[in-house]
C-alpha cells in the first residue's frame, strides 16, 4: 500500500511540476502524509541528506555514547528504541551552544560534539536525545503547541532534570535554543529530487539539490 501511495504521489509530481496535486485545503493530501510519513521515505532519502549535510559525523563519540544514552533512557522506561532513527554526533564541535538539531521528516539527529566530553555529565546528552526523539515522535503534521508541550512532558519525567539543566545552563549550554528542522526544507529538496529525476534532467537535480541544501538553515 505505502509503495502504491509512493507511486501515486511522483506520478502527480510528474504531471504538475508546481506539486497543486499533493496539496489538499488544509495541508498535504492524506495521499501524500501516508508517502512522507512512511518508514521508508526516510530510509530512502536520508542517505542523500547526509551527503549534502558535510556536518553530520558518526555514531560514535570519543568519550560518551549514544547508544549508552538510549540504553539509559529506556531503562528509565522514557523511551522504545526506534531504529528508524538515526541518532549521529556532529563532525566538529560547533560553538553556539546548541545541544542538537533535529529533522522530523528525515528522522535524523545529531548532537553537537560539546556533549561528547568526560565533563559533562551522562545526563546533559541524554536530555539532548530525549528532547529530539521527543520532537521527531510528535510527528510531521503536530500543530507548535502540541509539539511544545508532548516535548516538555519528556524532559519533566527525566530524573534530575532540574539539577542537569542548571548545570547545562552555568555552562552556556541551552535545550531551548534549539528545534526541529522545519519539515518543508527536507521537503523541498525531496520534492525537487524527484521532479527532475523522473523527467530524466541528473545535472539540473544536482544543482538544485546543492542549492536548497547549501541554504537550509540552523535550527
Amino acid at each position: 500500500m505505502r509503495r502504491e501511495q509512493g507511486t501515486a504521489v511522483e506520478r502527480d509530481l510528474r504531471e504538475d511540476r508546481r506539486g497543486e496535486r499533493i496539496q489538499g485545503d488544509g495541508g498535504y493530501t492524506e495521499r501524500a502524509t501516508a508517502w512522507l510519513t512512511a518508514p521508508e521515505f526516510s530510509e530512502n532519502h536520508r542517505p542523500l541528506y547526509l551527503e549534502r549535510d558535510e556536518r553530520a559525523g558518526g555514531r560514535e563519540g570519543e568519550h560518551k555514547s549514544i547508544e549508552a544514552s538510549l540504553d539509559r533512557l529506556k531503562r528509565m522506561g522514557l523511551i522504545e528504541k526506534d531504529r528508524s532513527i538515526d541518532v549521529r554526533w556532529l563532525k566538529d564541535k560547533e560553538e553556539r551552544g546548541d545541544v542538537a538539531r533535529s529533522s522530523v521528516l528525515m528522522r535524523l539527529i545529531v548532537v553537537d560534539r560539546a556533549l561528547d566530553s568526560d565533563d559533562v555529565p551522562d545526563s546533559a546528552l541524554d536530555l539532548a536525545v530525549l528532547k529530539h526523539l521527543a520532537l521527531i515522535k510528535t510527528g510531521f503534521l503536530a500543530e507548535p503547541m502540541r509539539r511544545d508541550k508532548e516535548v516538555k512532558d519528556a524532559l519533566s519525567r527525566y530524573p534530575g532534570f532540574d539539577g542537569t539543566i542548571e548545570w547545562m545552563e552555568d555552562h552556556g549550554i541551552s535545550l531551548e535554543r534549539n528545534g526541529a528542522k522545519a519539515p518543508t526544507n527536507a521537503l523541498i529538496v525531496i520534492i525537487i529530487g524527484i521532479v527532475f529525476v523522473l523527467n530524466d534532467n541528473p545535472s539540473s537535480l544536482q544543482k538544485m539539490i546543492e542549492f536548497v541544501v547549501d541554504s537550509l538553515g540552523d535550527e
